[in-house]
């Protein structure tokens, strides 16, 4: 009989910490999973398709997307051949 003891609590020993590494598993991937989707944008510049995707924890994707939007755009109406008042 003392054997058949033996054999439940090591069962039981070996059930509970396959749990336990399932539960901090689980938890580990409700913490670092991120819910985020990146934002792309398509625009057209310098005679060609700007496609971006854009995925930010600190600011909002559609306001970098809009400032990088407006220096391409910027950049374009200095240096472009296509311009009229372009520096070029």
């Amino acid at each position: 009989m003392p054997f058949k003891n033996t054999f439940k609590k090591k069962k039981f020993f070996i059930l509970g910490l396959v749990g336990f590494f399932f539960l901090i598993t689980a938890l580990l991937l409700l913490f670092f999973h991120n819910e985020e989707k990146p934002f792309t944008n398509t625009t057209t510049a310098m005679g060609t398709f700007v496609f971006q995707t854009i995925s930010s924890k600190q600011e909002s994707p559609e306001i970098i997307a809009n400032s990088i939007t407006k220096s391409i755009k910027d950049l374009e109406n200095k240096i472009s051949w296509r311009k009229e008042n372009a520096d070029i």
